[in-house]
């Protein structure tokens, strides 16, 4: 299993992303690993957003559509859930948002690594890039 963040998403969808060709083929590897793949809705909607506004609603669409069908959704919304989440974000060494916060605690919570470019969350979670 991994979670994936948007900077991972963004680059794997958006075919003007400079890291479009490393997306791809770092997906094909997690798909070989075991091809299960969850995201939080805050990364969900995040990442539609950043597409929308790079590449236009069309791929946006499209992403969500790719997304419904082939992903964890993962909603938080426990009181617990979201207080791990407040405390990962309170306790962070490496300037995250919020929604980076809910991948640090997905990935924590199912013991998973990250699909990620982001350097800050890497370092946060102790995974080499």
């Amino acid at each position: 299993m991994r979670v994936l963040d948007s900077s991972f998403l963004v680059a794997l969808f958006d075919e003007s992303d400079s890291l479009h060709g490393r997306a791809i083929e770092e997906m094909r590897k997690y798909e070989e690993e075991d091809g299960y793949f969850t995201v939080s809705e805050s990364i969900l909607g995040e990442t539609a957003t950043v597409i929308l506004y790079h590449a236009g609603l069309k791929q946006a669409s499209a992403f969500l559509d790719y997304a419904k069908e082939n992903f964890g959704i993962f909603p938080i919304e426990s009181k617990h859930e979201i207080s791990c989440i407040i405390s990962i974000f309170k306790k962070q060494r490496h300037q995250l948002s919020y929604a980076d916060c809910t991948v640090i605690y997905l990935c924590r919570r199912m013991g998973c690594g990250a699909a990620t470019y982001d350097k800050n969350m890497i370092k946060e979670l102790g995974e080499t890039p």
